[in-house]
């Protein structure tokens, strides 16, 4: 199958998620998973060892002269056969649910120590029941040769907790917040993937990252295309505390930025922009709209009369789409009523993410959103608006 799932014992693909995937199979629970749920229908519930390894190796057997006549005898070549000889260096991991050549998974040297499912996925266990984390996704690929579970931190809970620590606190430096909290709003992924690999060709992962993981395409976009907090574990003999130690990581490093975000989004929320748009000096205009839909190189083309008709119709649509942003910001799901540079920001996401003319095409869309044009004119907007609240 293009997806490369692994399969139950009843024939279901071994994937649980919170939505329907490209490829319709696998359980779908839309009103979330438990812990034990992904691990029972993401097929995680089996664990690995490490076994000596064997090879196939050719030998001669040597076969009897053959006497044709007293006298003569006429010496035979001998025979070849093939034979399993164990490997003096390798060793191959096998999974315990499974028998045969179905159960190897991997050909791993002497030093490789395992890391099983539950060691690997029981730190999610506490975070997913008490609510700080859902999970969104969860799976087998390539007979068990990769493992994951992807998880969605609850951003409202994490920015309220940062919000109450941030109250206990005093002399906030501001303008060192707004700087260390730059790459908050631009470049936090909403996942975090916690994965593993028992080739022993590959490290075991815990990482950000946009990719919704649903299959063995997006699991390696997801390992190519990292972003934010990334930590690889080697599978040694301290392969166990490691990947506890590598969680800890990335849990501490977004709460800290999250800490971050709870001062940029305050300070933001306090920046207000006039509303008046119509001057080429109005900040919303300059920083926003120009970023997300520029139009001098169309009016330039204009005034020096090289339209062609298309020109002017481009013009036209441009205008729209401005308009457009302008109308989200000053009445968009996250207008407040004080025309700020955060409810700036927020229109320009909501425009990009769900409102604007490319919502139709799907996967150059969500490609584009997270990695390609789109991702760049979000990313150049929110720079804009952070670098005038930071100097105003």
């Amino acid at each position: 199958m293009p997806a490369e799932l692994d399969y139950l014992a009843d024939g279901t693909a071994a994937f649980v998620s919170t939505e329907t995937a490209w490829h319709r199979e696998g359980t779908i629970l839309e009103d979330g998973i438990s812990y034990d749920q992904a691990i029972e229908h993401g097929g995680l519930d089996w664990e690995v060892e490490k076994v000596p390894h064997y090879i196939k190796r050719v030998r001669e057997v040597p076969q009897e002269p053959l006497v044709v006549a007293p006298g003569y005898v006429v010496q035979r070549p001998p025979l070849t056969e093939e034979v399993m000889v164990q490997s003096e260096d390798a060793y191959s991991v096998v999974r315990n649910d499974r028998e045969g050549s179905e159960a190897v998974i991997g050909t791993v040297g002497d030093v490789w120590k395992p890391l099983q499912n539950h060691d690997a996925f029981s730190i999610l266990r506490p975070m997913v029941d008490d609510g700080s984390v859902k999970i969104e996704t969860a799976g087998v690929l390539r007979g068990g040769k990769q493992v994951w579970m992807l998880v969605q931190f609850n951003l409202q809970r994490i920015i309220a907790q940062a919000e109450q620590t941030l109250s206990a606190m005093e002399d906030v430096d501001e303008r060192s917040a707004m700087q260390g909290l730059y790459d908050l709003i631009l470049e936090t992924a909403p996942f975090a993937l916690f994965s593993n690999d028992f080739t022993g060709s590959a490290m075991a992962r815990i990482m950000e990252t946009w990719v919704r993981v649903v299959c063995a395409n997006t699991f390696s976009v997801a390992m190519a295309k990292q972003r934010g907090i990334s930590v690889a574990v080697s599978h040694t003999s301290n392969v166990v505390e490691d990947y506890a130690k590598g969680a800890k990581v990335l849990l501490e490093g977004i709460a800290t930025r999250y800490v971050d975000l709870a001062e940029t989004r305050a300070i933001m929320k306090n920046t207000i922009l006039p509303e008046d748009i119509s001057l080429s000096t109005s900040p919303f205009r300059r920083l926003v709209l120009d970023a997300a839909v520029p139009i001098l190189h169309l009016e330039r083309k204009i005034q020096r009369r090289e339209d062609s008709g298309h020109t002017r119709a481009a013009l036209d649509r441009a205008h729209g789409r401005r308009a457009e942003i302008t109308k989200l910001w000053t009445r968009g799901l996250g207008h407040q009523g004080d025309h700020s540079a955060w409810e700036a920001w927020q229109g320009a996401i909501q425009y990009f993410d769900h409102e604007s003319e490319l919502k139709g095409k799907d996967s150059s869309r969500v490609a584009s959103l997270y990695d390609g044009s789109l991702s760049k004119i979000k990313n150049q907007i929110g720079r804009n608006l952070v670098t005038y609240t930071l100097d105003g």
